[in-house]
């Protein structure tokens, strides 16, 4: 079943792929004089062993970091500081990673592209995870969906649906987080192979992970191993031995809690001789394990010996282990009182609960109190069993204070993870109805019955050279009008093209060149990574080119795009038409000029109003004045600004 899954990925792109890759990058990497060449080779050569041998990963990054410092280039630097991340979140040193994710976030605004942010705010939706900042991981997930829309990739997608899942995981929200995770994995099921990188087969391995981790909780033990397989299955046929001993000791605890010893201490054993150096502790706590194995099979001394080799390890770690100290005390408590050594075991108990107590938890400490005074009842020391059974009470009590408040908390954060949710499909709905009428208001008849009456008319005259030419591009326009109706988002940069094809249509098909128009972008946007809300600027643009510059046959439009704020680009639409009343007095004296209704606008500020809601006051979202000669007093023209919400522009 396992085989038949991966089999076709492992055809075309497995892990001898990957190596012969990888070799082919290390022998151009020796050969290379060029600087931007090592560096580029040196990137991709770390990435790679981030995932499959630590410690060659420190070596690459090490000799990248020396050989950047020789670059200007801050993409080179950001690309550092990436890797960096990755390679600290390896480690379990997710403070360092954040600090690092970081440091490329402040720059990549001006220097990365959306995938590249779109990836490195995943990276940080994973650490902060991992710091338990639910509320910082949460917002990470909205900035990585708003890029994700602009450019959608297979294998971005399935990380965000996977990151996602992992977040309603650690809400313990279960049905949600298998929802997502399963979505995830037909995602990248459905992803081309060429395009997957180990990067993405590493990550799977937290998709199966987290549906181990699912159904251990809601204890389905024959599908924690199914998954927790698959896990141990990637890794080893992609080399992934970065956690490898973590993911072979979870194995193993999925049989033993199905209670198959033979297979959960053979997973024990693989987990403590892999060569994965970095998961020191799932290697402590495989040896705990293996004590549990042979004590529940009557080998009392292999039970102690393995239950003190984990304990060394936890006992160098200090504090920060005094809970998984307690748990081997527990063990080797309960081990004793079975070999009849009633004493021995009493003490241990004492020191794990001291131990419990230290670690501030409620149920160990609680749990280890029964125990204790179940031993002095007893030995018929009554006393000390009631001080005890007393001391249980209590943290009984606080424990089910703790579990009522946590639960609580959870449920207030479904409630309002739903109910965002709810809203959010509810303005998403409103919007796609609103973006359906607009696609249907948004090329007005006159604009559609003149262009193609001037192509006919070319072609009427035998000019076939430009029947063709403006044919092709008013097929384009429309072609690209009916596309943008699928998207919620586009670049700025698409938007703009759009428009500018518009306006040079009407300019040599309507105005035979009588018009002129100019589009001006602040040189501080990037209008490739920005992105607005689709088909947003065409109807402002059209209704100064039917209600100013048609009526005086011509004159001049110039649109500008500068930022607003973080969260607003604002757009000015100027014309040097006739003006809003004199506009009103011609449409009024003449029938043929009532058939124009601004249905665009009217629709389009709808739109605005559901995106900026409770963002900034309708008042201020689209205002239309009259331009006034300074010198004359009269009207010369139309303004309108609009306030067009973006995406993302400051990334911290």
């Amino acid at each position: 079943m396992l085989k038949k899954h991966f089999n076709i990925d492992l055809k075309m792109k497995n892990a001898l792929i990957f190596q012969a890759e990888i070799k082919n990058i290390e022998l151009q990497f020796d050969n290379s004089q060029d600087l931007n060449e090592q560096i580029l080779l040196l990137g991709r050569l770390a990435e790679y062993y981030i995932y499959t041998d630590i410690n060659k990963a420190k070596i690459c990054l090490d000799e990248y970091f020396k050989i950047s410092q020789q670059s200007d280039n801050q993409e080179v630097k950001n690309r550092f500081f990436i890797l960096n991340g990755n390679y600290q979140n390896q480690l379990y040193r997710f403070r360092l990673a954040a600090s690092s994710y970081s440091e490329a976030l402040q720059s990549l605004v001006s220097f990365g592209d959306v995938e590249q942010l779109i990836e490195l705010y995943l990276d940080s939706v994973s650490v902060a995870i991992n710091l338990n900042d639910i509320i910082l991981a949460e917002d990470f997930l909205q900035k990585a969906l708003k890029y994700l829309e602009i450019k959608p990739r297979k294998t971005l997608i399935s990380r965000y649906k996977m990151l996602y899942g992992q977040l309603f995981l650690s809400k313990t929200y279960y049905d949600k987080a298998i929802e997502l995770f399963l979505d995830a994995e037909k995602i990248f099921e459905d992803t081309n192979s060429q395009e997957k990188t180990i990067k993405d087969y590493y990550l799977l391995t937290h998709l199966y992970t987290g549906l181990g981790s699912v159904f251990e909780i809601t204890q389905q033990p024959e599908k924690r191993i199914f998954n927790s397989l698959k896990v141990v299955e990637i890794c080893e046929n992609f080399n992934l031995n970065a956690r490898l001993s973590y993911y072979y000791n979870n194995v193993g605890s999925a049989y033993f809690n199905n209670q198959n010893i033979e297979l959960a201490e053979k997973f024990f054993w693989k987990a403590i001789r892999s060569s994965d150096e970095m998961s020191l502790k799932a290697k402590a706590h495989a040896y705990g394990n293996l004590g549990r194995c042979n004590y529940l099979r009557g080998s009392f001394e292999l039970a102690l010996n393995y239950y003190q080799s984990a304990e060394s390890y936890y006992e160098d770690k200090g504090d920060e282990e005094t809970y998984n100290l307690s748990i081997i005390d527990t063990f080797i408590g309960e081990m004793y009182l079975e070999m009849g050594k009633p004493n021995k075991g009493l003490r241990y108990y004492l020191k794990a609960l001291q131990k419990a107590e230290k670690a501030t938890d409620l149920r160990q400490a609680m749990n280890i109190c029964k125990l204790i005074s179940d031993q002095y009842a007893a030995k018929t020391e009554f006393k000390s069993a009631f001080e005890y059974q007393k001391k249980y009470e209590v943290l009984f009590e606080n424990f089910n204070e703790q579990l009522n408040e946590r639960k609580i908390k959870e449920v207030e954060i479904i409630y309002e993870t739903e109910k965002k949710e709810r809203e959010s499909e509810l303005l998403r709905l409103q919007t796609t109805q609103l973006q359906h009428k607009a696609l249907r208001a948004q090329m007005n008849p006159h604009f559609m019955y003149n262009a193609l009456n001037a192509i006919q008319h070319y072609i009427v005259n035998n000019d076939a050279d430009l029947a063709g030419l403006y044919l092709s591009k008013f097929s384009e326009l429309m072609r690209s009008s009916l596309e943008f109706s699928e998207s919620e988002i586009i670049s700025l940069e698409t938007e703009i093209n759009f428009i500018r094809e518009y306006l040079q249509l009407n300019q040599k098909l309507r105005f035979e060149d009588r018009m002129n128009f100019e589009i001006l972008v602040d040189e501080e946007i990037e209008e490739d990574i920005i992105g607005v809300p689709t088909m947003i600027i065409q109807p402002y643009v059209e209704n100064a080119i039917e209600h100013g510059i048609r009526l005086k046959k011509g004159g001049t439009i110039t649109i500008t795009f500068s930022y607003f704020d973080d969260n607003n680009l604002l757009c000015v639409i100027k014309d040097d038409g006739v003006g809003r009343e004199k506009s009103r007095q011609l449409r009024e004296a003449k029938s043929v000029m009532r058939q124009h209704k601004s249905r665009g606008t009217f629709i389009t500020e709808d739109r605005l109003k559901l995106l900026q809601k409770d963002r900034i006051p309708e008042k201020d979202i689209i205002k239309i004045d009259d331009i006034i000669d300074e010198i004359s007093g009269e009207v010369c023209g139309t303004i309108v600004q609009i306030m067009i919400p973006i995406q993302e522009v400051s990334m911290m």
